[in-house]
């Protein structure tokens, strides 16, 4: 049976392993995928986006900044068809001035409108955060994401958590 490795690194290194061989029925007719699903275990189909909550960044001193790289992925059958999100102000902001962030030429995968995890290898995309201290304190904002996920409108709210020194 031949196995296919996926690994994700960003900040941390997460892998699943599934099975490449296609399924066949009795007749040796290819079995399509289930189409995507349109509940969650949790009932709750929103829940099916995840990141990491909440958004901690190193300390930094003033005067210089700091990118903090967050992924977002989507569990097995599952479609986001639209995904936007606000919320940082000075001195957090995404890279370059707009969601998800500027980044190097190939090197991530930008979050756009859509994510699709009948595709193992697209079901995840990144957002460049960008914070650049001009006091020495904590800063805490409220980054909003709002999300389509199956057909349905959902919104997540997350930490980001920012000190300057």
């Amino acid at each position: 049976m031949k196995y296919l490795i996926l690994c994700s690194f960003t900040l941390l290194i997460g892998c699943s392993v599934f099975n490449k061989k296609q399924q066949v029925d009795e007749n040796g007719k290819p079995i399509e995928p289930p189409p995507l699903a349109s509940t969650h275990p949790s009932g709750d189909i929103c829940n099916a986006l995840h990141l990491k909550s909440p958004i901690k960044y190193p300390k930094v001193p003033i005067g210089t900044s700091e990118q903090l790289i967050v992924e977002v992925f989507i569990e097995k059958q599952h479609e986001l068809t639209s995904l936007t999100a606000s919320g940082l102000y000075d001195p957090l902001s995404f890279y370059g001035g707009s969601f998800p962030g500027v980044f190097p030429e190939n090197t991530f995968r930008p979050c756009s409108s859509y994510l699709s995890s009948a595709d193992e290898a697209a079901n995840y995309c990144h957002m460049r955060l960008n914070f650049n201290p001009h006091q020495r304190k904590t800063f805490r904002r409220q980054l909003t994401i709002n999300y389509t996920l199956n057909g349905r409108s959902c919104s997540r709210v997350v930490s980001v958590v920012a000190t300057g020194f």
